[in-house]
This record gives structure tokens, C-alpha cells and sequence, in this order.
């Protein structure tokens, strides 16, 4: 849910794909190369709906058995529950999974 007081969210997947490739370039104009979108899978499919969002998708929520989201970087991770449990840390925490595109 969008929540900055006093601001309303982007209403196409244009102007969120904007503001990606604007964060995208200055962290690349700063040496930073090892880059990748984090988002859900339901968000990946409405507000961030833009090829070039999906292309630098690395990382996706998605509760379930599946991912649920194609992700087409070679380093790829699933956040795949947010009822999770680590010992010695109190409440629930999200669990991921990580690998690398036909590892």
C-alpha cells in the first residue's frame, strides 16, 4: 500500500520504469554494477509492468510453492514465506532462496 503522506502513487508503468532506469544509471555512474529490482510477484504484474523493470528483476516475493514471477537474471532469489522462524531472533521473519540461472 502506498503510504508518503501528501503523495499519491504513479499510475503507469512508465513513469515507475522512470524512476528505475534513473536509479539504475546513477548507481552504474558510480561504479555499481551487480544490480537487481526487488518486488512482489502481484506488483511485478500491475504497477511495475515494463520489460525493462522485468530485465533487471532479480529478486522476488512470492508466497507459495513456485516464484510465480519469470526472472531472467542470472543471479536469482525467491522470498518465499514471511512466517519463517531463525533461532535466536524473536518473531517471524522472511526466508529466501538464492541461486544462479542453471546452477
Amino acid at each position: 500500500k502506498w503510504s508518503w503522506s501528501g503523495h499519491k502513487p504513479p499510475t503507469s508503468p512508465y513513469v515507475y520504469q522512470d524512476i528505475v532506469a534513473s536509479w539504475w544509471n546513477q548507481l552504474v555512474s558510480a561504479g555499481y554494477h551487480k544490480l537487481g529490482v526487488y518486488s512482489y510477484a502481484n506488483y511485478l504484474r500491475g504497477p511495475l509492468n515494463s520489460q525493462y523493470i522485468h530485465e533487471r528483476t532479480s529478486w522476488v516475493a512470492s508466497y507459495g510453492s513456485r516464484v510465480g514471477f519469470p526472472i531472467s537474471t542470472a543471479l536469482r532469489g525467491w522470498q518465499y514465506t514471511s512466517d519463517g522462524s531463525v533461532d535466536g531472533i524473536d518473531g517471524r521473519v522472511d526466508l529466501n532462496a538464492f541461486g544462479m540461472a542453471g546452477g
